[in-house]
């Protein structure tokens, strides 16, 4: 079926068993319209497939014309395109999809008026590769769950107040997943480039890696403070220079390693880690480190541990690395057995052993 007039097959038009349709007509294939077990469903006119369109059942749906398919309702589709401007959003469900593909700017991105929300709910393969492709402009109106594989490749792609949740594997890349993003309940979260930056929010990961430059930190702005927080994640790699640093909020995870130069740096809290912190890049956990209800702290790094640090009630300390603890600004040992089995060199500032058995069998 040829689509092609303006307009056409629109207005509750019902369409079912049928090969291929082509709606390549301005507009064409709108209001109400229903496509279910179709082979192959090209949109590929200006505004075409929009306005409470339901598709069901179907193989392969392009999505080609300047804004189409946008207020859609798709489920059991094997392959979705998105390769037009602006496509694939505005008050959108996508749910029960095999393969998703977001290829030009701003495709599967919700960012025209407050309070319109796009969903993708259970994906196996979700690519989000045009630039600010699957973005929102409002915080929680752009929503990704139950992704097998999400990759954020655009520039600046799944930002800007895009929530992602339950996903195996997130990777980010070329600027991607920044500003105000949510990311939950997920597997493996892969940060490159300077990805993962500005007021981000990570809560129940299992494995968080910062390889790139300045990734999962916040940048400077002269009217702005960004904040960001990381919590009940297993293990956490901070292994990009200069990554995990400037205003981060390390909260209740398990594991802690700053690998990369200058990593976890300037402003930084970490509080109730659970099994160690270890700072081994060069210059790493320096500038306003805030520590407190932590197990082991392990700063082999050159010059780590340095500058104005603030510890309390760390299980074991070792400083291991050259220059490493210098300028402690104060070490508090509050509970009991804290601090236990330390080892510090190169110490000039105080530290308190104010509880029963605490700082044992210390050197």
């Amino acid at each position: 079926i040829n689509c092609s007039g303006f307009s056409s097959c629109n207005n509750r038009s019902t369409f079912s068993d049928i090969k291929e349709i082509d709606c390549g007509g301005d507009e064409s294939c709108n209001f109400y319209t229903s496509f279910t077990d179709i082979d192959e469903i090209k949109c590929d006119g200006r505004y075409s497939c929009v306005d409470n369109v339901e598709m069901t059942h179907c193989t392969t749906v392009n999505c080609n014309g300047y804004g189409s398919c946008r207020a859609v309702n798709m489920s059991k589709i094997d392959q979705l395109t998105c390769d037009g401007y602006q496509t694939c959003n505005y008050w959108s469900v996508f749910k029960d999809i095999v393969s998703i593909s977001c290829t030009n700017e701003y495709s599967c991105s919700e960012t025209r008026e407050e309070n319109r929300m796009t969903i993708f709910d259970n994906v196996t393969m979700m690519q989000c590769s045009g630039d600010y492709s699957c973005i929102a402009r409002y915080p929680n109106e752009l929503i990704i769950s139950q992704v097998l594989q999400l990759k954020c490749f655009g520039y600046q792609s799944c930002s800007y107040g895009a929530s992602l949740n339950d996903i195996d594997m997130v990777d980010c890349r070329n600027s991607s997943c920044i500003f105000d993003v949510v990311i939950k309940d997920c597997t493996n979260v892969i940060c490159h480039d300077s990805s993962c930056q500005n007021e981000i929010s990570m809560t129940n990961i299992t494995k968080l890696q910062c390889y790139g430059y300045k990734s999962c930190s916040n940048t400077y702005h002269y009217r702005y403070k960004y904040t960001s927080y990381f919590n009940y994640i297993d293990l956490i790699n901070c292994t990009g220079n200069f990554s995990c640093s400037n205003q981060v909020y390390f909260i209740n995870n398990k594991r802690l390693e700053c690998n990369g130069k200058e990593s976890c740096n300037d402003n930084i809290t970490i509080k109730n880690i659970e099994d160690y912190v270890k700072c081994n890049g060069y210059k790493s956990c320096n500038k306003d480190v805030f520590m407190s209800n932590n197990g082991n702290l392990l700063c082999s790094g050159t010059y780590s541990c340095s500058d104005y640090c603030f510890y309390y009630n760390v299980d074991s300390v070792n400083c291991n690395g050259i220059n490493s603890c210098n300028h402690f600004y104060e070490t508090k040992c509050l509970y009991p057995y804290s601090c236990s089995h330390m080892s510090f060199s190169n110490v000039n500032e105080s530290i308190y052993c104010a509880y029963a058995q605490s700082c044992v069998e210390s050197t």
